[in-house]
């Protein structure tokens, strides 16, 4: 995965396919689309609806949408937005690929974010933003309970927005991953532990606590780790997380009459495996990185790993 691209949400995810099925199913609703995003052109009709276009080996879309007008082409690029914040260069890279279409012959090529009103990113450098709130009264159909079906997505992601907002990375906590990344790996191999660490992505967010997976030479492949730097203001606590997925549950008991001195286990992935956990101090981004927090961490995780190994070699 490319970590220069914010994850999408599930809200984004059924905006791409909600529009691709309205471009590609309602002959009307390109018309009404263009209006509402205050172009002035005849698209004529559509003729190919793509999803995840690659923009010319500059990443991808969310949809590329071609039409045909009197034998002139015309094609909309399209990025849906709910909660991710912008890629790098985003909208730029959405232009440099319109120019290149046309200087492939398509007569028009118009590059429209659609995002809620209030969305905070380069709008500008688009040719068209549609509020969200604006598509849900772009929809139409025959039957009422399609139509809320419909509309209920745009109302699902505009809920997500107002609750959650845009993401934005945050370089307090990317300074702190890395720290955390480069000194853990290090005194892995400093002390010849097992130890093998996510690589450091391209973007970190507020609240972004979790380090995962982690995985250790003495595991069978059904198990990792992962590292909770900090749980809430109210515990001031951290967490080693131990997790056991496709667990035979006969052998849970015995799990719990074997546990490490201050672990507590719990189900996983509702019922999927389980959770062993010991707690540690917090490590938070505002604080000084502490090393000799981060060596008891890794000491604990290990301390796990060598645990379960030893007790539970075959599972």
């Amino acid at each position: 995965m490319n970590d220069d691209v914010p994850r999408k949400s599930s809200q984004e995810v059924e905006l791409d396919h909600l529009l691709a099925e309205e471009f590609a199913c309602d002959p009307h609703f390109i018309s009404r689309f263009i209006l509402a995003c205050g172009l002035e052109c005849d698209a004529g009709s559509v003729t190919n609806v793509v999803a995840e276009p690659s923009l010319g080996g500059s990443g991808y879309g969310d949809l590329l949408v071609e039409c045909n007008s009197n034998d002139r082409r015309i094609a909309f690029l399209i990025e849906d937005k709910v909660t991710a914040s912008p890629a790098a260069r985003q909208a730029q890279r959405y232009q440099t690929y319109a120019s290149q279409l046309r200087s492939r012959g398509w007569s028009d090529v118009f590059c429209i974010v659609v995002a809620p009103e209030a969305w905070k990113g380069d709008k500008e450098s688009y040719d068209a933003h549609l509020p969200l709130e604006k598509l849900r009264d772009l929809l139409r159909s025959s039957s009422p309970t399609r139509l809320r079906w419909r509309r209920a997505i745009i109302e699902r992601a505009l809920h997500k927005y107002r609750t959650t907002g845009v993401k934005v990375p945050d370089p307090g906590v990317m300074e702190f991953k890395a720290a955390y990344l480069t000194k853990a790996g290090e005194w892995a191999r400093e002390n010849s532990v097992p130890l093998s660490f996510p690589e450091l992505r391209s973007a970190y967010y507020d609240g972004d606590s979790w380090v995962e997976p982690i995985r250790h030479g003495h595991l069978p492949d059904h198990c990792s780790l992962r590292h909770r730097c900090w749980t809430s203001v109210r515990k001031s606590q951290g967490l080693i997380d131990l997790i056991v997925r496709d667990l035979d549950l006969m052998i849970s008991p015995l799990l719990e009459q074997s546990l490490p001195y201050g672990a507590t286990i719990s189900l996983f992935s509702k019922g999927k495996g389980v959770v062993v956990s010991l707690s540690t101090d917090e490590m938070r981004p505002a604080s000084t990185f502490c090393h000799d927090s981060l060596v008891n961490v890794l000491k604990k995780m290990c301390l796990l790993a060598d645990w379960y190994g030893s007790r539970f070699k075959s599972g």
